[in-house]
């Protein structure tokens, strides 16, 4: 089943593995005035949700790193067969929303 899920930008728009979207506009906007909106079929995928508590939210704020910021970490998860990861994000001013981050080159591909 096709999902609408948005990106916001403050420049050029282009895929990269590790790039990231959500459902909600509002969300994608408050990173940027631009945005990008996706057709996805997240059934075709392999998604790994990652549950993150209120105190790992308020973490990966303070430290600025989120699920798969690192490349290693994204490495790791197209080895086991995982092409996207879903969780819960929080934008600057710490409103959240649900995130979908695109990992492999079947994902991005889904996603033009």
């Amino acid at each position: 089943m096709m999902e609408t899920y948005y990106h916001g930008s403050q420049g050029d728009f282009g895929t990269f593995p590790g790039i990231c979207f959500t459902s909600d506009d509002g969300s994608a906007q408050s990173y940027g005035g631009i945005l990008t909106t996706i057709e996805i079929d997240l059934d075709e995928l392999s998604v790994k949700h990652i549950e993150l508590s209120d105190d790992d939210v308020r973490e990966c704020l303070d430290e600025n790193e989120w699920p798969c910021d690192r490349q290693s970490q994204i490495d790791t998860l197209i080895k086991q067969g995982v092409d996207a990861i879903t969780y819960r994000d929080a934008d600057e001013s710490g409103d959240t929303h649900n995130c979908l981050r695109l990992l492999s080159a079947k994902a991005l591909t889904a996603a033009e």
